[in-house]
Parts: C-alpha cells; sequence; structure tokens
C-alpha cells in the first residue's frame, strides 16, 4: 500500500507540473514499473501456445502470432512479445554468454537509456527485467522489457508509453515458460530458423520509416556466427 501511495504521489506530482516529455518519461517509466511490480498476477492463464502460457487482459488484443511471437495491441500501439528460445536453449546446454543479436545490438546502441527491477512472477519466482528507452524522434520510442525468457518491444508514442510498458510487465509477470517444451522443439539448426522468424517478427511492429532492426543498427545487416551457420 505505501508503494502505491508513493507512485501516486510520484505521478500526480509530475501531471501536474508538466506532461510526459523526453527529460521526465525515465521516471514515469520508474513509477509506472514499480506499479505493475506490485500489482495482483491473474493465476489463470487464459493464453496458451504449447511452449509457453500467459494471462491476457481483456483490454489488449492479438493482431497476429507464431509458435514463438505474438503481436499485441494496446492503445493503438503494437507489442511484440517474443519468447527468447535462444536464451532457454542456452541455459540450459550452453554457456550465457552466447551471441543473441537483438540484445547484443540494443546493449550497444547509442542515446539508449535503461533501467533494471525485480518482478515476481506467477509462479512465486523473483524475476531481474530490464527496461530499455531508445528516442526514435521527438514524439516516439522504441520500449524494451527483458525478462523472464522474454522479449517485448513497441514503438509507441511517449505519452502512452507507461501505459504500455505497464501491460508488457503485468503479461511479463503471467507468463509460464515449459522449457522441455522448448528444448525438444528447437534443435540448433532449428534455432538459426528462430532467429530470421523473430527478425521478421520486429520488422512487423515498425512505422512505415523503417524497421526495428534499421533503428538500433543503423541499417547495419545482423551477422550469424559462422559456427551458428548450417553445413
Amino acid at each position: 500500500m505505501k508503494r502505491l501511495f508513493f507512485v501516486f504521489i510520484v505521478l500526480f506530482g509530475l501531471s501536474a507540473c508538466s506532461e510526459v516529455t523526453s527529460d521526465n518519461l525515465s521516471v514515469y517509466l520508474k513509477a509506472t514499473a514499480n506499479e505493475a511490480e506490485s500489482e495482483t498476477v491473474n493465476p489463470v492463464a487464459n493464453i496458451s501456445k504449447g511452449m509457453y502460457t500467459y494471462y491476457l487482459p481483456p483490454y489488449v488484443g492479438r493482431k497476429s502470432s507464431t509458435e514463438t511471437s505474438t503481436i499485441l495491441f494496446s492503445n493503438n500501439v503494437n507489442i511484440l512479445m517474443n519468447l527468447d528460445v535462444i536464451d532457454v536453449i542456452s541455459d540450459s546446454y550452453y554457456d550465457t554468454s552466447t551471441t543473441r543479436s537483438f540484445k547484443s545490438m540494443l546493449a550497444k546502441t547509442d542515446n539508449l537509456d535503461s533501467f533494471d527491477g525485480i518482478f515476481t512472477n506467477v509462479a512465486g519466482e523473483e524475476i531481474a527485467y530490464r527496461v530499455s528507452i531508445l528516442p526514435i524522434n521527438e514524439t516516439l520510442v522504441l520500449l524494451t522489457l527483458e525478462g523472464g525468457y522474454f522479449i517485448f518491444t513497441a514503438i509507441t508514442p511517449i505519452s502512452v508509453s507507461n501505459e504500455i510498458l505497464y501491460d508488457m510487465l503485468k503479461i511479463a509477470r503471467s507468463c509460464t515458460v515449459n522449457k522441455p517444451a522448448v528444448l525438444l522443439a528447437y534443435s540448433t539448426r532449428e534455432s538459426i530458423d528462430y532467429q530470421k522468424e523473430t527478425l521478421d517478427m520486429f520488422s512487423q511492429i515498425a512505422p512505415e520509416s523503417g524497421t526495428v532492426l534499421d533503428m538500433i543498427s543503423g541499417g547495419k545487416p545482423i551477422e550469424i556466427p559462422e559456427e551458428n551457420l548450417p553445413e
């Protein structure tokens, strides 16, 4: 209750003096993240994807999906929810330093602002997460949430970015991954195919001016390490 009261005071104080802007965006997002961390998680999953399940609030829509990815829709913004299969496999079989194209590019991007937190998921486990904010122009940001084997990505107006982050965190906290199903479904070669599928999904949430990956990499192609290429 104290945390909720604090969040209310922070948001009320900010709204009383200004609108959400690029200058105060991080403060708004951190307060929103604190609020989402403390909310009750719905224990009943209403979406099952075979490899994972989650609870989707009734006000959030689904536009399209693959076996590992779904494009959600909230506040007129597309949100890509992506199961990081490579992360699941790396934790199970390989060194956790295994290259992950999207995360690696994001971490090296200039003008990137980020903050970390910990939420409790539906299973009662504490999960570390990271929120990254990359300005696109004066009104848009690329907002990314990494946590619990999932990457949520959205190109969102600054004005509704806190609501988008709230939805991302609420859904992330409700997720349960079926690790044996992931490991059974993906071999090394299939993981490469998954990478390409993931990049295709990222391109679907970008505005007409370019793809998500173009914004991060500056138009440079993504390279898959030679040792991971199929023979």
